[in-house]
C-alpha cells in the first residue's frame, strides 16, 4: 500500500530477502540473501533439492493466479481498514468486512490445497500443516497490526514439517542444514553478496 493506503501492484520477491545496515553510515540499508553468499546458495539448493524447489515453485504460482482475485480484495479492505483508523473512526465495520474476505480466502485456498493433495504429498508438504499457516498468516493480518503480512512460521507449525521443508523456510535454523551455514558478518559481505558502496 502506498501512504494514502491505496494497495499497489505486488510484487514477487525472494523469501529469503534480508535487510541489513550499512557500514559506517548512521542511517541506510542494503538487500541481502539471509542464506548467504553464493556459495552457500548453492549448497542449501543442494541440500534442499533443486527439482523439489521446481515443483513447489510452480505449485505456488497455481495456487496464487487461483487466489489472486482473494489477494486483491483482501489489500483493499485492509486499506480501508487503516484509513478507518488514521481518520479515529471505528475500524470494527472495516475488520469484519476483511475477516469475510479472509475466510473466503481460506475456503478457496482449502479447495485448492485438497485438490493438489497428492502433489503435496509428494512435496512432504501436509495439507493441514499449509491451511494452518495460512490461517495464522492472516489472523494476524487482519488484526490491526500494521500493513505488513507476517510469514514468520511459528515453531508449532513449522514443526509438522519435514527437514527439508523446515530448512527452506528457516535455513539457519534447521536441525541437520545449520552447518552448510556460516553466520553472517554484520561488518562484512560475505563474496557474492552485492552491498552498495557508502
Amino acid at each position: 500500500m502506498d501512504t494514502s493506503y491505496r494497495p499497489l501492484p505486488p510484487v514477487l520477491t525472494c523469501r529469503h530477502l534480508v535487510t541489513r545496515p550499512l557500514n559506517d553510515q548512521k542511517s541506510g540499508w542494503y538487500g541481502a540473501c539471509e542464506i548467504g553468499d553464493q556459495a552457500a546458495r548453492l549448497r542449501w539448493v543442494a541440500q534442499v533439492d533443486a527439482a523439489w524447489l521446481q515443483e513447489v515453485a510452480q505449485l505456488r504460482q497455481q495456487m496464487e493466479v487461483n487466489n489472486r482475485p482473494f489477494i486483491e480484495k483482501i489489500w483493499v479492505a485492509k486499506a480501508l481498514q487503516l484509513a478507518a483508523e488514521q481518520q479515529g473512526r471505528s475500524v470494527e465495520a472495516a475488520t469484519e468486512a476483511l475477516q469475510l474476505v479472509a475466510n473466503a480466502f481460506l475456503a478457496e485456498s482449502a479447495t485448492f490445497l485438497l485438490l493438489h493433495q497428492k502433489e503435496l504429498e509428494q512435496l512432504e508438504l501436509p495439507a493441514d500443516a499449509v491451511l494452518l499457516l495460512l490461517r495464522r498468516s492472516l489472523a494476524a493480518f487482519v488484526a490491526l497490526d500494521g500493513a505488513q503480512p507476517r510469514w514468520e512460521i511459528p515453531d508449532d507449525v513449522l514443526e509438522a514439517f519435514p527437514d527439508r521443508v523446515r530448512a527452506f523456510f528457516r535455513p539457519r535454523r534447521s536441525n541437520g542444514f545449520g552447518a552448510a551455514f556460516r553466520p553472517l558478518s554484520s561488518n562484512d559481505a560475505p563474496r557474492g553478496e552485492f552491498r552498495p558502496k557508502p
